[in-house]
């Protein structure tokens, strides 16, 4: 397993969906495109990742997850293509990051 932990910025807002299960229980699945900046001054693009966070917990998060909004992620990292290569986390942390200033 590549385990990979980032922090970036929610670049889509997330999307909620209920996944059936084999057993028939119906699991929360949120879904949001992350914007990875890399290292600040640096020449590499921006990197886009598809993040699935599969747990009950993204029902409390997904409220926060805006565009925007800066992101902590860590989970299992895949690629498909190979000429245009596109990100996946398949998550299994997604944490909020509450900026300075904004705590109630």
């Amino acid at each position: 397993m590549n385990s990979i932990t980032i922090d970036g910025t929610v670049f889509s807002d997330a999307k909620m969906e209920l996944l059936k299960e084999a057993d028939g229980k119906e699991t929360p699945m949120m879904k949001f495109i992350m914007m990875d900046t890399g290292v600040p001054f640096s020449r590499k693009k921006s990197l886009f990742i598809e993040v699935n966070f599969k747990k009950e917990a993204a029902t409390s998060i997904f409220p926060y997850m805006k565009v925007g909004k800066p992101v902590i992620v860590r989970g299992e990292l895949s690629t498909k293509g190979t000429k245009e290569p596109r990100y996946y986390i398949a998550a299994d942390i997604v944490k909020y990051i509450e900026p300075k200033g904004e705590a109630k």
